[in-house]
């Protein structure tokens, strides 16, 4: 009796298919997010008195559309050892070993993130208790779920500053795990070293495979910091203006600016010293410096030359076409072989990064120096508008206890 193969049956796939705890978190947050946007434009739809808060929103979407992609960091790194094993860049001696390099990098993973989870999450939390006015004497009335000045007035809900920890608490969790974990990528060459490995040539088009992962890796490290080092900076020039529309949020400036300074260490130890020492590394092995920065200016003259040649070609004769194909083809793969020896992204140039990082530093000092704006009517700083409030009250109560009593009417008969 033969067997008769029976057709496998289809696996049912879906946009979830493959999802981590992580990612469902990461769809938690995000659900979080547009609730709390859609809220913000109920309340403005009603006409209530209470301002679209954006700020939430646009650093929420910004946190999530940024650090979604981070959950697969061990993934992307376990890709770059068996390409680099599989290239010949690196000889690992038995795959116990490779294995034993890959943990190194993993432990180096959990120790760089959660010390950088610490250091975000105990910036944030003091940002919210600084932003809620605890430092300034406020107090929780947990009896009446209130929020209570100095003066013992309650002035807006406990739900506030606790929700807020919640949420911002899990972000900055996740957050600084990540950046702790790209910065352990960032040391690849030195746990190499450790183990008494040192990188090759890339020369092979598998090692022109490696060279691009290990690119990418640290370009997703660069965009991720960069990003986060762009909004940052604009919240510190929006505050320092004073513009009227983030008059609320001023009492933010200081804890940005800490999230700002740590967004920019963490550009530099994962994106700016990696990439310098990575590319001394490939100085090294294509004879120096000098040598390598002079690949780049042929590969850069190679190019136009190809271009040239592709334009003759469309309009040579018969005779002249054979000659000018085999002078093409002999050009395009000396371009390839310069194109293997090179990071191909222009972010990865040690020149645009120190830029990048010059650029941050000049908009922190100028806007230090240069006077802040003027508020406008109405957009004064929340602690300003609550002193306000407070000082109102206040002469209300001292107009009311120096009036005279109203004698009651005198009886009949």
């Amino acid at each position: 009796m033969s067997d008769v193969s029976q057709p496998a049956k289809p696996v049912y796939r879906d946009m979830f298919t493959g999802f981590s705890a992580a990612d469902w978190l990461f769809v938690v947050l995000l659900y979080v997010a547009l609730v709390y946007l859609v809220l913000q434009i109920i309340l403005q739809f009603f006409g209530t008195a209470y301002s679209f808060d954006f700020m939430p929103i646009v650093n929420g979407a910004l946190f999530i559309f940024v650090a979604w992609d981070c959950v697969r960091l061990n993934r992307r790194m376990k890709g770059i050892f068996d390409a680099l094993d599989q290239s010949g860049s690196i000889t690992f001696k038995s795959p116990q070993a490779r294995q034993d390099v890959l943990d190194a990098i993993y432990r180096l993973d959990r120790q760089y993130g959660a010390a950088m989870a610490a250091v975000v999450l105990i910036t944030m939390v003091v940002s919210i208790l600084y932003y809620f006015d605890f430092f300034s004497g406020a107090r929780p009335d947990f009896a009446n779920f209130q929020i209570v000045d100095p003066g013992g007035k309650r002035v807006r809900s406990l739900f506030e500053p606790i929700a807020l920890l919640l949420v911002a608490g899990i972000a900055a969790l996740l957050a600084g795990y990540f950046l702790g974990a790209m910065i352990a990528n960032g040391r690849l060459l030195d746990v190499l070293r450790g183990f008494d490995y040192e990188l090759s040539g890339f020369n092979s088009d598998s090692g022109v495979r490696t060279l691009q992962l290990i690119e990418s890796i640290y370009a997703f490290a660069a965009r991720v910091t960069l990003s986060l080092c762009a909004v940052l900076a604009a919240w510190w020039v929006v505050f320092r203006l004073q513009l009227p529309f983030a008059q609320e949020y001023a009492q933010w400036e200081v804890p940005f600016l800490g999230l700002w300074f740590i967004a920019l260490v963490s550009f530099v130890m994962a994106v700016l010293v990696p990439v310098r020492a990575f590319q001394s590394r490939l100085d090294e092995v294509y004879g120096g410096a000098e040598a390598h920065e002079l690949v780049r200016s042929q590969l850069a003259t190679a190019r136009i030359d190809l271009a040239t040649l592709d334009k003759q070609l469309a309009g040579a004769a018969p005779a002249d076409r054979e000659r000018l194909q085999r002078h093409r083809d002999d050009l395009s793969r000396f371009v390839d072989t310069l194109d293997k020896r090179v990071f191909r992204k222009p972010l990865m140039r040690t020149t645009v990064l120190g830029a990048l990082l010059a650029i941050n530093i000049a908009f922190f000092l100028i806007f230090l120096v240069l006077p802040v704006g003027t508020p406008s009517p109405g957009g004064e700083p929340k602690q300003q508008q609550q002193d306000q409030r407070q000082q109102q009250q206040q002469q209300q109560q001292q107009q009311q206890q120096q009036q005279p009593p109203i004698a009651p009417p005198a009886k009949k008969g």
